[in-house]
């Protein structure tokens, strides 16, 4: 699991790296924001697959852990569809949502 926890943050840096870099070349936001939005999805999948369950197994057994998980999942599925609608909209490109 802290191998997983590991990749992911280096995907959340990588992300914030390239969000930054935008500022630094605003001419490249659209192509940027595209590489960003095929990272994103792919990062989105993989906690979706192999991080959330395994927090929601631990909810299933330490109510205030499900308590947790339940209130961030929530708030992340939030957080992913306007991030993915953000990116669509300056990437030049329509929402596929």
């Amino acid at each position: 699991m802290s191998q997983l926890i590991q990749e992911l943050r280096g995907q959340h840096q990588w992300l914030v790296q390239q969000l930054t870099a935008i500022q630094a070349d605003p001419k490249q936001a659209p192509e940027t924001l595209r590489s960003v939005r095929k990272a994103l999805v792919a990062h989105l999948g993989k906690e979706d697959k192999q991080l959330y369950p395994v927090l929601q197994a631990v909810g299933d057994v330490d109510p205030k852990m499900k308590q947790i998980y339940n209130h961030f999942s929530g708030e992340m599925a939030q957080i992913s569809q306007d991030a993915l609608k953000f990116i669509e909209k300056y990437s030049g490109k329509q929402p596929k949502l």
